[in-house]
């Protein structure tokens, strides 16, 4: 019996040790789990309005530019709180935002190069840099469009770090109609 209530003890320690280097043990009291869970995983949905506080526009994107506002308006209004989610691990790797502003997990979004100079950005999917955690966002033409080329993106172009080989310069080109 007596192993049994102690078998996991070192991997509890462990863990308890973890969380101790984000939550100190002796404030544990204070919290439900629920609070030391946000604390300690983050905000399971995605803090739309917290994520555009802390993006910088590069490039010459202006965050009063009509596809960026076609953009915001999709992730907050048209995406289910699993679409934003989606996204999140679309453009950095991670399903989760911090449960602050830190001001060091800055979203980045610029302009798609490719689709600028071929005339037609509609016809391009975005491009998410995971470590970079940014985006290269074509300047689409409409608010249904933003949203079935970034649905598509999140949902069928997930290779990270396939930046620079045959499988993410083919998803720079790929045309989605």
């Amino acid at each position: 019996v007596n192993f049994r209530l102690r078998e996991y003890e070192y991997q509890t320690n462990m863990l308890r040790r973890g969380i101790a280097c984000i939550v100190p043990i002796r404030l544990f009291p204070m919290f439900t789990w629920q609070e030391l869970e946000h604390l300690i995983c983050g905000v399971a949905d995605v803090d739309v309005e917290m994520l555009q506080n802390q993006t910088k526009y590069v490039g010459g994107v202006q965050p009063t530019d009509i596809h960026i506002t076609f953009f915001w308006d999709v992730l907050s209004n048209e995406f289910t709180a699993a679409d934003r989610t989606q996204f999140l691990k679309f453009v950095w790797g991670r399903e989760r935002m911090s449960s602050v502003e830190e001001g060091v997990n800055v979203f980045q979004i610029g302009p798609h190069v490719r689709s600028v100079n071929s005339g037609n950005p509609d016809m391009w999917l975005p491009v998410a840099h995971t470590c970079f955690f940014s985006l290269d966002l074509p300047a689409y033409s409409s608010r249904e469009i933003t949203k079935s080329k970034l649905l598509f993106a999140m949902n069928n172009c997930n290779a990270i770090d396939a930046d620079d080989d045959g499988e993410g310069h083919a998803n720079m080109a790929l045309e989605v109609t």
